[in-house]
């Protein structure tokens, strides 16, 4: 990838939460090349065995029903702070990704991280064609 191309495509936001989050989905169709999803995820501020799970799943509509893509899973968070990554082919999904995380433990436990995907528009496309 010519990081001099590249995008850097929002998938969650960063927020402090407490619960499990289902985003909308983002179309990826004007991606191609290899890409990566970044998972930064800061220590957990309160909760008894707090954990983070994230995966990606794609879907062919925005509202469809979404299905986990197979191999693409962040490994589970706990209590330190944590950058991961994971490669993929936009042009081998279908349409629309979101990123599904889960935030079990008791107590309310709680993380801070945000999902972000840096991609190479396809040839001809610009970022306002994006997302």
């Amino acid at each position: 990838m010519n990081l001099s191309q590249a995008n850097v495509v929002e998938l969650v936001a960063n927020a402090v939460r407490t619960s499990t989050l289902t985003p909308t989905g983002i179309d990826i169709s004007a991606y191609s090349g290899p890409a990566q999803i970044v998972l930064q995820s800061s220590a957990k501020t309160a909760g008894t065995s707090p954990t983070l799970n994230c995966k990606l799943q794609e879907c062919d509509t925005v509202g469809g029903t979404y299905t986990d893509v197979s191999g693409v899973a962040f490994a589970e968070v706990t209590t330190a702070d944590s950058t991961e990554m994971l490669a993929i082919k936009p042009s081998e999904l279908q349409q629309f990704v979101r990123v599904l995380c889960t935030i079990g433990g008791t107590s309310t436990p709680t993380f801070g991280f945000s999902v972000s995907m840096i991609a190479t528009l396809e040839a001809g496309r610009n970022s306002s064609q994006a997302v």
